[in-house]
């Protein structure tokens, strides 16, 4: 029998369904800007875990062209694992290059970046503090074992919270974040499985 006096998570965790100029505002509260989109028919979903220096996010948003300029003030590193749907990246003063599933990204916050895509993607987001200011850049594409292991690693962190009963739950409004573990490149809600599965990226 377990405990019932067991410590609950240190992880923070909240989820939200965003809608309309809510995406907008809820990437510009994250030094984003959002360009080239329908806002009055965006809709986003991020799922984000949060504890110490550490963020994770699950993002699925529809078609966007979100752009972060380059700072040297002490921030957070991200690295990203594309999971679904077609896009491009542009990282600093490098051209665009194609985003596809399993493509695994690191980009330092030094580093200007702009993401671009006609349809809605999914990906993950792991934000940490930044301690080696001089870590390299990197875009590898079809990183198939590296992509498994990260999604499969995130999945495994939101589903231990929600089959604890963990708190958070669903918060409407650019503050927040979630994304349901079923959403996949069809749109909000209509995936069978956590995101990266096949029933999650439209390929099973």
């Amino acid at each position: 029998m377990s405990d019932p006096r067991a410590p609950r998570s240190s992880w923070r965790v909240r989820r939200i369904p965003l809608e309309g100029r809510e995406v907008a505002e809820w990437f510009r509260l994250r030094g984003w800007s959002v360009t080239d989109a329908d806002l009055a028919a965006s809709h986003a979903f991020i799922d984000e875990a949060i504890v110490a220096d550490v963020a994770i996010r699950r993002v699925w948003h529809t078609a966007l062209t979100l752009s972060r300029p380059a700072t040297q003030e002490p921030e957070r590193d991200t690295l990203v694992v594309h999971v679904a749907g077609a896009g491009s990246v542009q990282i600093g003063d490098a051209a665009p290059t194609a985003l596809a599933p399993n493509d695994v990204l690191f980009v330092a916050r030094r580093v200007a970046v702009t993401y671009r895509s006609d349809e809605p993607i999914a990906r993950i987001e792991i934000d940490h503090g930044s301690r080696d200011r001089a870590g390299d850049v990197f875009h590898t594409h079809g990183e198939l074992v590296s992509a498994v292991m990260i999604t499969s690693a995130v999945n495994a962190l939101f589903h231990a919270h929600e089959s604890r009963g963990g708190g958070g739950g669903s918060q409407r409004g650019p503050g927040g974040g979630g994304i349901p573990a079923g959403t996949d490149r069809r749109g909000p809600g209509r995936g069978a499985g956590p995101i990266g599965t096949p029933d999650a990226t439209g390929s099973g």
